[in-house]
């Protein structure tokens, strides 16, 4: 599966550029409360690739809300931290 999420993000490099794997920066993700903080780096609507060491999918912000879909694995995650630019 590792070697899947490396060809997926290498992938996504050569398409879009690194920018777009920088886009969704996470301050941190607290595994004990189950909390995914994203703090993007643009404006508005976005979708960006993410994963973990157990599970990967895509986290954006659409129509000023944050999201997580998980597209292969398990991330059990209680809340969301969305922090808009500014």
């Amino acid at each position: 599966m590792r070697e899947r999420l490396l060809d997926v993000a290498q992938d996504l490099v050569q398409r879009r550029g690194a920018g777009d794997l920088a886009i969704a920066r996470r301050r941190d993700a607290d595994a004990v409360e189950k909390i995914l903080y994203l703090e993007p780096s643009i404006k508005g609507d976005f979708r960006s690739f993410f994963c973990t060491a157990s599970s990967y999918g895509t986290v954006g912000v659409k129509k000023g809300k944050a999201f997580y879909e998980p597209k292969n694995g398990l991330l059990e995650i209680r809340e969301l931290k969305y922090t808009p630019r500014t």
